[in-house]
């Protein structure tokens, strides 16, 4: 049955004037009022209408508040990519996620608002809805490319930005913020925190909080959580993403019950969970078939992991895969490795898949502090049968654990890399060992690829229970 969800506009919003009229001759479309999208019930709110498209989700707007309602029953996050909006005056647009409360009753659990600062339009507010906070008061944190640049607690009132001919709601704290286009939105849980809201977007942006004092701060991302927050639900019931004198929006992508770590959002893969610990983000299996997770990358052109060490054993290994982003917003696969023990070798090895590219030879490069230490080029990886039926083509192999990971992103595709806790020397096919090195980077020879950004890391173990991220960075 085909529902759509009617909603008149809030009150704090139009006192905002968020919910103004709009006046639009189109009519909405005969398209369907829900549609299937990204595994999840999506229904059009208000006066809206959703069409699937190549890439994603196509959502038609018009007049006041109008949007989508996305059910998310049990998960603990919600987020969603989308292609970016230019936000002209007149406009919003807003995030809400609603929980249900323990007699049953749904209870909106967080809620962020974007719209054009009337007095310089080029500048947005954000409005963050402390609705649900006793102390009124919300922390924030902002991140560049995954790392926290700046971040407040205690915050209650802003000063430097606002409408002073609006009645502005107490709840409803203002934060300034230069942004272009708007290109994410965020719900999510902590153990630690509870729930918290936030948007990203395209490109750089000076955040101003309008703290006395207070430096601005260059970010693409910031996350908002109210202090000591009257909210019991722990898992979101749905998600709304909805606008008022919006051209539309169209989702490329969600990313469900994923966790934030190091500004980047980490999504369990199969039967994984993420748990953040004092060590950092562990990812572990619930089945007993291997632990996995996709790490958005936000379009960046490199990435870093280390990992708590790893030492190959029989029966186990790591796949790697590296996928770019094109043009258009669509993935390419861009490489595709694996970590596992060589039984020909008698210790860890890394294999290659060359059926993503049709490379047939490889330049391994291998570092010690930074400093190249052996270059070779022209290495054909050669197939192993790595036990229980499996075969790999490896490209070397190595004593001892490793313990991270790399990915950057060139013209002759995707190199990544793989290090470890000490210098130690590394096999090739041939069984000719190198010099000691701590870093070796692999580059497929005679590719060419369509994408010149990294979109999104993916782990997937098999025969481990769990392995943890202690740290990740990404490159501009």
């Amino acid at each position: 049955m085909n529902m759509k969800w009617k909603k008149s506009p809030s009150p704090a919003w139009t006192a905002l004037g968020l919910g103004a009229g709009l006046l639009l001759t189109a009519t909405p479309s005969a398209a369907a009022e829900c549609q299937e999208f990204a595994g999840l019930q999506h229904c059009a709110v208000g006066e809206a209408s959703l069409i699937p498209t190549k890439n994603g989700l196509a959502v038609e707007t018009y007049g006041e508040d109008s949007g989508v309602r996305i059910a998310t029953p049990g998960l603990r996050s919600w987020g969603a990519k989308f292609d970016p909006i230019a936000l002209e005056p007149g406009a919003s647009m807003s995030v809400r996620g609603y929980g249900i409360h323990a007699d049953g009753t749904e209870q909106r659990v967080a809620e962020v608002a974007v719209a054009p600062n009337e007095a310089a339009p080029e500048e947005k507010i954000i409005y963050v809805d402390l609705s649900a906070s006793p102390t009124k008061t919300f922390s924030y944190r902002g991140y560049l490319q995954g790392q926290v640049v700046c971040e407040g607690r205690g915050l209650s009132q802003m000063t430097t930005v606002g409408q002073p001919n609006k009645m502005i709601p107490p709840w409803l704290i203002p934060v300034g913020i230069y942004i272009l286009n708007h290109a994410d939105a965020h719900v999510e849980y902590s153990q630690k925190e509870g729930w918290s809201g936030g948007v990203s977007w395209n490109g750089k942006a000076t955040v101003k909080t309008g703290t006395k004092g207070e430096t601005a701060c260059v970010a693409d991302l910031i996350l908002f959580t109210p202090e000591h927050a009257d909210v019991q639900a722990t898992s979101l019931e749905a998600t709304e993403l909805t606008g008022t004198h919006l051209k539309g929006l169209h989702i490329l992508r969600e990313d469900l019950d994923c966790t934030r770590f190091s500004g980047m959002d980490h999504c369990p893969v199969g039967a994984s969970v993420l748990e953040s610990t004092d060590e950092g983000l562990t990812v572990k299996s619930t089945d007993g078939q291997g632990a996995g997770v996709r790490i958005n990358t936000a379009g960046a052109s490199g990435w870093d992991a280390w990992l708590a060490p790893l030492e190959p054993q029989p029966h186990t290994r790591m796949e790697v895969t590296f996928r770019g982003a094109r043009a258009d917003g669509s993935e390419e696969l861009r490489e595709r490795m694996t970590v596992a023990f060589s039984p020909k070798h008698g210790q860890g090895a890394l294999y290659v898949d060359p059926s993503v590219h049709g490379a047939a030879t490889y330049t391994v490069r291998g570092y010690n502090q930074g400093k190249l230490v052996f270059e070779r080029a022209r290495v054909a990886p050669v197939r192993e049968d790595i036990g229980e039926g499996v075969t790999a083509a490896q490209l070397l192999s190595f004593p001892g654990p490793w313990s991270s990971n790399h990915g950057i992103m060139g013209p002759g595709g995707c190199i990544p890399g793989f290090d470890f806790p000490w210098p130690k020397p590394v096999r090739f096919p041939d069984f000719k060992d190198t010099l000691a090195v701590d870093l070796v980077t692999i580059q497929p020879e005679g590719v060419k690829f369509n994408s010149t950004t990294l979109s999104n890391v993916t782990f997937q173990a098999a025969g481990l229970d769990g392995f943890t991220l202690q740290r990740e960075v990404l490159s501009p």
